[in-house]
Formats: structure tokens, sequence, C-alpha cells
């Protein structure tokens, strides 16, 4: 289930909760209600709904808990409590009004408790989703489906998030080709199974290959041959600072165009490594 589905259906149960408690409110309040057997189906029903709504969350909820490799962070956590805490009230509340009706007087308390939990508990997850999408950041949402719209912004987070806590992001976003980095991704998710999940890899690969693909070389006359076909996807710095013999520079070149057949052509590979073996770039 989507974060936006879930947000929607929390706001359901908030709107639903809430139009109960001003019911119970006004039974307990003494107030004069025009059609009191309505009013109390209408209690009834909208009671039931809150707690069917809350159950299918929790479902949900208890899913993307088992999608968790990382440490949860602390607004999890308290979601987590709170969640369970919401149980427990509901549950003594059904039973006082079944089981224990001498604590009938008690349970405008519980209602209120119920619904101030529920509130807390929406707010910190619909109310978090909600805050993200008004400011247009990416949501990363720990739902195993693999049926997500692609996003680059959250392509590009999760991969600063998931990539950047075993690599500096300098080192492993060279630019690469489209089938180079399907298998680099699907090695990284058999190695960190299960912190990365299928739908989370999807979305990497898809920024990887749009916006972290090698450049093909303009023709210009201007440019030696290493920087029209080693700059696409290596700073001219980081080459400077690599020093080898002509062996080392052929070997180093010959595994590029391997990697890149469409950046290096067969015929230009002597014209590069003569360029960097005399350093000429």
């Amino acid at each position: 289930m989507q974060p936006m589905t879930t947000t929607v259906l929390s706001l359901i149960l908030l709107a639903a909760g809430g139009v109960a408690l001003i019911i119970m409110m006004a039974q307990f309040g003494g107030r004069q209600i025009a059609h009191p057997q309505f009013a109390a189906l209408l209690h009834r029903m909208l009671g039931w709904l809150f707690t069917a709504l809350y159950l299918m969350l929790m479902v949900v909820m208890v899913r993307r808990l088992d999608d968790y490799w990382e440490v949860a962070p602390a607004r999890i956590a308290i979601h987590v409590s709170l969640a369970v805490l919401l149980f427990l009230l509901l549950a003594i509340k059904v039973s006082v009004h079944r089981i224990f009706p001498g604590l009938a007087k008690h349970l405008l308390t519980f209602g209120i408790a119920v619904y101030l939990t529920a509130f807390v508990l929406v707010g910190i997850t619909a109310g978090y989703f909600l805050l993200r999408l008004y400011q247009g950041v990416p949501y990363i949402s720990h739902t195993a489906s693999g049926s997500q719209v692609m996003d680059l912004n959250l392509g590009e987070e999760l991969f600063i998030n998931k990539c950047g806590t075993c690599h500096l992001i300098r080192d492993i976003a060279t630019p690469r080709s489209p089938k180079e980095w399907e298998g680099v991704v699907n090695r990284m998710v058999r190695l960190a199974s299960p912190r990365i999940i299928p739908a989370a890899a999807t979305q990497i690969l898809n920024y990887l290959v749009t916006k972290r693909n090698p450049v093909v070389p303009r023709e210009d006359a201007r440019l030696s041959a290493v920087q029209k076909y080693c700059a696409p996807c290596h700073a001219i710095g980081e080459i400077k600072k690599r020093i080898f013999d002509r062996n080392g520079w052929e070997d180093v070149v010959r595994r590029m165009r391997e990697r890149a057949p469409e950046i290096i052509p067969e015929n230009e590979i002597n014209s590069i490594i003569n360029e960097l073996v005399q350093r000429k770039y």
C-alpha cells in the first residue's frame, strides 16, 4: 500500500473518530440531541469504521517494519509505541462496554484518550508525509511494492542514503553505461539484502541510468583525446593524479574500452595512451 493511500485512510480514520467523539461528548455532557437513536447508531458505525481502519493500517505498518534493516529513527519508534498503546486503549474501551458495564461512566475518558493517541499517531506519520509532499522533498517509503512511479529525486535520495552508508558517493557516482549500472545495482542488492529492497533498487537504478550516464563525446578539434574520450566519465584532475607507465595506461584504457565501447573507439586507443603517457592533457 502506497504512502498516499495510507495517508488518506489515516485522515478518514481521524474524521470518523472525531465525529464519534463529538457525539459521545454530547451524550455525556447532557446536551439535547435531536435524534438520539440515529446519533447512537452513527456513533457505533463510526466507531467500527475507526477500528477497522486502524487494524488495516496496523497490518500495513507491521509489513513495512519488516522491510527495515537499519535502526529505525525516533519518529518510527514513537509511532510503533503509540500504535500499540492505541490497540490497548481500544481493547479496554470495548471491554468496558461489554464486560465491565459498571465502568461505563469512564467511557468518555477512554474515548478522549483513544482519539488523542490516534491524532498524535497520524500526525507523526501522515502529517510527516504531507509535510514532505508540500516541501517537494522525496519521501522514502519502506513499502515492498514494485509499482512505484519512477522519481529521480527519490532515486537520488535513496542512492545517497542506501549506497552512501558503505561507500563514498564521490567514488561510486562515476558515470557508467546503463548495462553496467544494472549489473552494479543487482550485485549490491544481493550483497546488502534486505537493507536494499527491490523497489528501492529500481528507483536507484532509474536515477543512475538517467543522471549518471556517460556523455557521448562531442566533435571538437580543440579537445585532446583524453578530454574527448576520458572526461565524459572522469574529472581531468582525477586523471592527472594517476601515474602509470605505458603498459599500465594501456591496461587502464583497454579496461575502460570494455566498459564503455560507445565512448572510446577502438581506433583512438593509441592516441589516448600516448597523451596519458606524455601527460599532454
